[in-house]
């Protein structure tokens, strides 16, 4: 199904450190759902990423905080892998 709200819980950044987490997003059999990112994920250029819809397939996201978590910069590390 749709996402509608992602928290990181239990990641513990602390601040001056660079802390990185990344998140596996796998579409079911049905394919074409969709995930509202949270205000707190930074993206390249101001462009939230759309996530591949297809099918069985996933996705990767990888997030960096340096401020203890306040800002994520978050990427698409790949998509349409099955």
């Amino acid at each position: 199904e749709n996402v509608s709200s992602i928290t990181f819980a239990n990641v513990n950044p602390v601040a001056g450190r660079t802390v990185t987490c990344s998140l596996k997003i796998t579409q079911d059999g049905v394919g074409g759902h969709t995930i509202a990112w949270p205000a707190f994920i930074n993206w390249a250029n101001g462009i939230t990423p759309t996530i591949s819809g297809t099918a069985n397939s996933y996705n990767r996201v990888v997030f960096i905080t340096d401020d203890a978590g306040v800002v994520w910069d978050g990427m698409v590390a790949g998509q349409e892998f099955s």
